[in-house]
């Protein structure tokens, strides 16, 4: 099964980087019998997001940057979703305000 997980970002360079470090070790295990990979709609951030989640995206397959010059997080979400195809698409907020374990 092919699950695309969006994470809708604004301003989250605080918190990007070790959520994102997270969810790869944590869906490594808990997904690992599905292709899954995580969409960063980043949208206008005024701070270092878009450099942080491109950084990983180099480091990490699984991990994919989609820049969006507008902002709004059900834009960010629709956009993570559109584009690829998945089986399963899901979101997430940056700062895992919903529990990763909930993701299975």
């Amino acid at each position: 099964m092919r699950i695309l997980i969006a994470i809708p970002a604004y301003n989250e360079e605080a918190v990007i980087e070790k959520n994102l470090r997270h969810c790869l070790a944590a869906f490594s295990t808990s997904l690992a019998d599905h292709d899954w990979y995580i969409v960063v709609a980043e949208n206008a951030s005024q701070d270092k997001t878009r450099e942080i989640v491109a950084r990983l995206a180099k480091e990490d397959a699984r991990v994919r940057l989609l820049s969006l010059s507008e902002r709004g997080k059900g834009l960010a979400i629709r956009r993570a979703w559109e584009s690829d195809e998945a089986d399963v698409y899901l979101f997430m907020d940056a700062d895992l305000s919903a529990h990763i374990k909930h993701v299975p």
